[in-house]
Formats: structure tokens, C-alpha cells, sequence
């Protein structure tokens, strides 16, 4: 199995000579499947570098009108892995594409993709700290997940992960930016949910802000409010390196950072 197999000398020639014979006799989306598969063992197996090296064929493989679904699922799945590995802007970047993607494409079996897309973004930004950029996010997202996957349900995890995010950027908001609050309360209560994260909040009054800010420390990389810095950031390790990477807060200077 891949897992077992990647890490020999031999295992990238032999995948590459297979995935072109099925290639020659089945088509591209066939052996892009055979990659998308690969991933997932090595994904189960917490070997996500690998896991992202298939799913890059997989995505390319895909890249067709009738197979369009597998190639933005491919790349939201990319999203996700660039988020377990802390490449938080990769992890967004990836996450707006496929939401582009399957938005462009005025395809309606495929909008549920383009909600899903906004979803992963909001937690990516979420994540790094941006704390602004995920609440703005997370608006067109809830609007989408109800108006194209499903009603707004509590019970749904990824919904609930949503709720979270929104609900601790309002305890933020509310301790250190009131403005942010009122916008993250109306983004909740336009959507019904204010009542869902209310018995939340009121537990959370019990705790300071200093120690309900540690308590997500841990989930949190980057600076918290990041997008209201003067200079923004960009942190991530590879290979035993930190990378500390910043520019003025100004939107084309940030997005080269991210690039």
C-alpha cells in the first residue's frame, strides 16, 4: 500500500509508469482517482506532505468538464491538508479557489462546493489570527451553506466549527473591539444562530479574556486580530525552520505575503 511503499527509492517511478498506463487505457480521470486514493491512505496515515504530492496529480488529472466535481473536491481536500500542516494561507487560497471554481463554472450541481470553499476559508483566516477577514467570510458563507448544502443546522459539524469560530471572534470583539462585536452579532442573528451560541457566551462571561484567549492559543498561529495591524504577518514551519514573513497591512502587499 502507499503508506507502506512511499518512502522507497523505486516509489515514485513505479507510481508514475502505472498511473500512465491507466492513463493510456482508461483516461486521465482514472488514474487521477488512483491518486486521489493514494492520498487518502496516506492521509490516514498522518503523512500529509505525501498525501499533498498525490492529491496535486489528482487535481491536475481532474481538470475536465465532466469530472469537474473531483478536481474541486481534490483542491478543497488540498485546503485541508495545508491547514493540518499550519500553511494557513495556503489552506485559504486553496479553499477560495475551489469556492471560485465551482461558482465560475454555472454548474448547480456543484454550489454546495462553492459554500464549502467559503466555509474552509473563514477557518483558515480564523486560524491565522484574521480575525476581521474571517467574520466577512464567514457571512457569505452561512448565507451559501443554507441556500445551497442545507438548512443552518447546529448539529453539523462543520456548521458548528463556523458557530465557534464567530462566537469567539464576538468575545474578541466584544473585550477589545465593540464594533467588531456589533457586526459579528448581526452576521448571527440575520442567520437565526444568535440564540444557538448564546448559552456559550454567557458560560465564556465567566472567564476573563485573558484566559479564554490562552484557551485557544493553542488552534490560533498567527497574531490575534492579525488584519488590524499595521504590518501583516505570515508565520509557518517547514522542515525545522520558522518562517516569519510581513509587509504593511495593505491589500495588495498582503496578498503578495500570502503568495
Amino acid at each position: 500500500s502507499a503508506p507502506v511503499l512511499v518512502h522507497n527509492q523505486k516509489y515514485q517511478e513505479i507510481v508514475e509508469a502505472v498511473d500512465a498506463r491507466i492513463e493510456d487505457t482508461a483516461g486521465r480521470s482514472a488514474a487521477a482517482a488512483r491518486a486521489r486514493d493514494r492520498a487518502v491512505a496516506l492521509m490516514q496515515s498522518e503523512l500529509f506532505l505525501d498525501a499533498i504530492r498525490e492529491l496535486h496529480k489528482a487535481k491536475v488529472g481532474w481538470w475536465s468538464g465532466d469530472s469537474l466535481r473531483g478536481s474541486i473536491l481534490t483542491i478543497l481536500l488540498l485546503s485541508d491538508l495545508y491547514e493540518k500542516i499550519g500553511f494557513l494561507s495556503a489552506a485559504k487560497s486553496y479553499a477560495l479557489l475551489g469556492a471560485f471554481i465551482a461558482a465560475d463554472s454555472g454548474d448547480e450541481s456543484l454550489q454546495d462546493l462553492f459554500a464549502r470553499g467559503v466555509c474552509f476559508a473563514a477557518r483558515a483566516a480564523f486560524l491565522a489570527g484574521s480575525w476581521a477577514t474571517c467574520a466577512g467570510i464567514a457571512e457569505v458563507g452561512l448565507i451559501l451553506h443554507s441556500n445551497f448544502i442545507s438548512a443552518l443546522n447546529p448539529d453539523d459539524e462543520q456548521f458548528q466549527e463556523l458557530l465557534l469560530e464567530l462566537s469567539w471572534i464576538f468575545l474578541a470583539g466584544r473585550d477589545f473591539d465593540p464594533d467588531l462585536a456589533e457586526i459579528v452579532e448581526r452576521i448571527l442573528r440575520d442567520s437565526g444562530m444568535w440564540e444557538e451560541v448564546k448559552p456559550f457566551l454567557d458560560r465564556e462571561d465567566a472567564r476573563s479574556p485573558v484566559e479564554w484567549l490562552a484557551s485557544i492559543r493553542p488552534s490560533v498561529t498567527g497574531r490575534f486580530f492579525g488584519d488590524y495591524c499595521e504590518e501583516y504577518r505570515v508565520q509557518f514551519e517547514a522542515l525545522g525552520v520558522r518562517f516569519n514573513i510581513s509587509a504593511q497591512n495593505e491589500p495588495e502587499e498582503s496578498r503578495a505575503v500570502e503568495r
